[in-house]
């Protein structure tokens, strides 16, 4: 549902989204190994698990903490041959363990301090960090109104009716899931929980959807419906829930994914780039998150501010350090008043200015 080539160069795509649909294949595998195990079923979950962190690190960490153990619970709650579940279970967790550990031996992480830092000031910068409530109050009303009401709410009430009638374990099982899930919110403020720097509040409420659905059907299975209406409103009711987390999902995340983050102005500062700079001897200074920040993408011109990741922060400084800095760029829409430096200006319309500096 998004079309912004920009926003796809800037953050790689949508991995968030793609980790929560990897994630729901991983959650079916699961449950399978309740039903039936074999070396290819676990080969293929161990795989789809192992993906999840792989596609996007976010992504993976909140897989753990609201799905991953609650999943596995339920594949052992629904089970007749447990014993053989727990050997499929440790299969799957055993062909994750070893890609991912291939995939860490592989890399070098270079994660400095600032940069654990600058992650966690994201991560509460997006919580009910602080507040005169308790964390816990703040915390479930930050997940009631991000997650949307129309689909926490029936969640919520489907929790109620498996109390009401008395299925302890379901409860147990899906109350806990969404324990889990405010926990997370609430560790914003407390950054105490194992891998809290992958825990990023606003990411783990797109698990909010999927768990009220399921709740809603686990609440209303058993439930003798004497008229085929009811149960055609009851199966509706789930339907529903997904089809309002695809309306709010666009409306909120895709609302910022279909952002102009370039101008027609700044596109064309770009393209001149990407015609008259040379790659190999050309180095721009340009602000973080200015039309600077697109000129590795676009134009395949080194420039200070662009976008890389936290783990190769400190080569890419080292990089940077290394080029000559020959031209500056200055964003009017970021800067409107900054002062151009000496040298001779290049390129130059309403919003872009490109001056070629002294060496």
């Amino acid at each position: 549902m998004a079309r912004s080539s920009q926003n796809t160069l800037a953050w790689g795509g949508f991995p968030t989204v793609m980790s929560v649909a990897i994630g729901l294949l991983a959650a079916r595998l699961l449950l399978q190994q309740s039903r039936n195990v074999n070396w290819r079923g676990s080969l293929a979950t161990g795989g789809s698990i192992a993906a999840i962190p792989l596609i996007h690190g976010v992504g993976g960490g909140t897989w753990i903490y609201c799905v991953g153990v609650w999943i596995s619970l339920a594949s052992l709650a629904i089970s007749r041959r447990r014993i053989m579940t727990l050997r499929g279970l440790a299969y799957a967790a055993l062909v994750a363990g070893l890609m991912l550990s291939v995939y860490r031996l592989a890399g070098t992480l270079e994660l400095q301090p600032q940069d654990m830092e600058t992650t966690r000031f994201c991560a509460q910068e997006h919580a009910p960090v602080e507040g005169r409530w308790p964390v816990w109050f703040t915390s479930i009303a930050y997940v009631s109104k991000n997650a949307e009401n129309l689909l926490v709410w029936p969640g919520w009430a489907a929790c109620a009716l498996l109390a009401l009638r008395r299925k302890w374990s379901a409860l147990l099982l899906i109350g806990g899931a969404w324990l889990t899930l405010i926990t997370v919110v609430a560790n914003s403020r407390w950054y105490v929980l194992p891998g809290s720097f992958l825990l990023f509040p606003e990411r783990v409420l797109y698990w909010a959807a999927p768990l009220c659905a399921v709740g809603l059907a686990i609440a209303l299975r058993g439930i003798a419906f004497e008229r085929p209406v009811l149960k055609r409103c009851a199966v509706a009711s789930c339907v529903c829930v997904f089809v309002f987390a695809g309306y709010y999902h666009n409306k909120l995340y895709q609302r910022f994914v279909r952002a102009e983050f370039v101008s027609q102005e700044g596109w064309d500062a770009l393209v001149w780039a990407k015609k008259n700079l040379d790659p190999h001897n050309d180095f721009v200074r340009a602000p973080y998150g200015s039309t600077g920040s697109f000129l590795p993408a676009v134009a395949q011109i080194g420039c200070t501010g662009a976008h890389h990741h936290h783990f190769v922060g400190p080569r890419a400084l080292d990089a940077q350090q290394r080029r000559h800095l020959n031209y500056q760029l200055i964003d009017r829409a970021l800067a409107p008043t900054a002062e151009l430096p000496s040298g001779n200006i290049v390129f130059r319309n309403s919003a872009v200015t490109i001056v070629k500096t002294a060496r």
